[in-house]
């Protein structure tokens, strides 16, 4: 018995220490936990933008402070002088320093709580003189460089109106940051952050925008034959003929779309960028634009740079480039009525050659291989009389005129890339494709692959022709009889 009573005795003061301990570390953990719940708030310096402080200027006042426990904090700033522009209860306020306050000390303060804890940082602030500076500018419509009278300009407790110009000015604001506000009837209300600068003039564009007093305007561009032109650029031109901002691309249908222009008589310009085969010429049009929408469909005069035609009396298809103003053809003329013996020669009656073909049959001429690679030569009064309808025979003037345009190389620039002896071929960056197709003088053929010889019409009865020559990158005219046969390249301005 006396055993079973010392047991329950040491049983007893076992379970009261385990007890005592279990409640020491519950105390423990509330008493940690209690101190984690009062740390207070870590905050900074308050910071203050910019740091001179003159009398009536805005200043951004900021504090960076954040909770270790992730309590929401709550801000409350309170000022000596002057007044808050925005709620006080944020971590960043903007405060309007007394527009009387030279020399005065200025207490801001600032308390964050986590809603147990409250932390207080303060500044003081000595106000200088306040700081003037000046703005101007002018007022346009958006995208396009037409003045827009009669608008309010505020900025702070001052105001101007723009004059028919667009202009205004105000002189004697507080130096700083500030907001401006721009405004007039029918149109949308605009406003920005300005820097007023000490002792400078603020120069300002500024854009409006009206839906009542401007037009949106759609169309398809074509050009001449009724076809669609895609990636055509449409401009709306300013008063003085510049580009504007208001301009489009046509879309792969011709589609445009222009929003915003300002009511009125416009200028349009529509242009589309050459290519290697074709140009467009600019249009330009006046359009006035009263309503809220305008439907416009424009024309654009496109002209081949280069393709082909076909000769109606023979059905012989020719190529041609545009080279400079003129269009020529780019290979030699092949019309050929008749065929003559080189010995048959004639100043007054037109005379047709093929190279190397010494009889009179038209079909043997035809299917002989110069003839196929090099067309006809002709005499004088052939070569005058032959060119296919809508095409003339080009004179000095025209041959001039493609000497000056390509320059010292121009027989280089000329000729083909091959089939020229002894390998004195051109580049033919000129795209004329002059090939060798010699000459007949005195009944004899000559120069086959070494020079290619170009009638030229006549001037005061004096024969010209012009050549190119295997061993020469130039040129070349000189004076002539009427018995020679030459190739013809024909030309058309248009």
């Amino acid at each position: 018995m006396s055993d079973f009573l010392g047991i329950f005795r040491m049983s007893r003061r076992f379970i009261r220490k385990e007890a005592a301990l279990s409640l020491f570390i519950i105390i423990t953990l509330l008493l940690t936990f209690s101190c984690e719940r009062n740390r207070e708030p870590v905050v900074s310096d308050i910071s203050i933008e910019p740091e001179q402080t003159s009398a009536g200027a805005k200043y951004s006042l900021s504090i960076d402070a954040y909770d270790e426990d992730g309590d929401p904090l709550n801000y409350l700033w309170e000022a000596s002088h002057g007044e808050f522009l925005t709620a006080n209860d944020l971590s960043e306020v903007t405060w309007n320093a007394p527009a009387d306050g030279e020399g005065l000390s200025v207490v801001i303060s600032v308390s964050v709580s986590d809603g147990e804890n409250e932390v207080f940082r303060e500044i003081k602030l000595n106000l200088s003189a306040a700081l003037f500076g000046n703005i101007q500018g002018y007022v346009s419509f958006r995208n396009i460089d037409i003045p827009i009278s009669d608008v309010r300009i505020n900025v702070g407790n001052k105001e101007s109106a723009t004059n028919k110009e667009g202009f205004f000015s105000i002189t004697g604001l507080i130096a700083g940051k500030d907001s401006l506000f721009v405004s007039k009837e029918d149109y949308i209300t605009h406003s920005m952050l300005i820097t007023v600068i000490q002792d400078k003039t603020l120069d300002l564009e500024i854009e409006l925008l009206s839906y009542i007093h401007s037009t949106k305007t759609y169309g398809v561009v074509r050009d001449q034959k009724g076809k669609v032109v895609d990636y055509a650029q449409v401009i709306v031109l300013n008063p003085d003929g510049s580009e504007s901002r208001l301009k489009t691309y046509t879309d792969q249908n011709g589609l445009f779309r222009i929003s915003f222009i300002p009511h009125g008589t416009r200028t349009l310009v529509v242009r589309k960028d050459h290519t290697e085969n074709e140009r467009f010429n600019e249009l330009r049009t006046e359009v006035e634009f009263i309503d809220r929408e305008h439907e416009l469909n424009l024309v654009i005069t496109k002209e081949a740079l280069s393709g082909q035609f076909t000769d109606p009396r023979d059905q012989h298809v020719y190529t041609f480039k545009k080279i400079g103003d003129y269009f020529w053809m780019t290979e030699n003329l092949a019309y050929l009525p008749q065929v003559n013996h080189p010995s048959e020669m004639s100043e007054s009656e037109p005379h047709y050659y093929v190279y190397d073909h010494y009889d009179n049959s038209l079909s043997g001429a035809r299917n002989h291989n110069s003839y196929i690679k090099y067309g006809v030569i002709y005499n004088w009064m052939a070569a005058k009389q032959s060119c296919p309808p809508g095409w003339y025979l080009p004179g000095n003037f025209e041959y001039s005129e493609m000497g000056r345009l390509l320059g010292d190389q121009a027989g280089k620039k000329m000729k083909s890339r091959s089939g020229w002896f002894e390998m004195g071929n051109g580049n033919n960056s000129s795209g004329f494709s002059a090939i060798p197709g010699g000459y007949m003088t005195s009944g004899t053929f000559g120069g086959i692959e070494k020079t290619a010889f170009f009638y030229a019409a006549a001037n005061n009865d004096n024969i010209y022709s012009f050549s190119l020559s295997y061993d020469s990158e130039s040129l070349n005219s000189q004076q002539g009889s009427k018995q020679n046969a030459f190739s013809v390249r024909c030309v058309k301005l248009e």
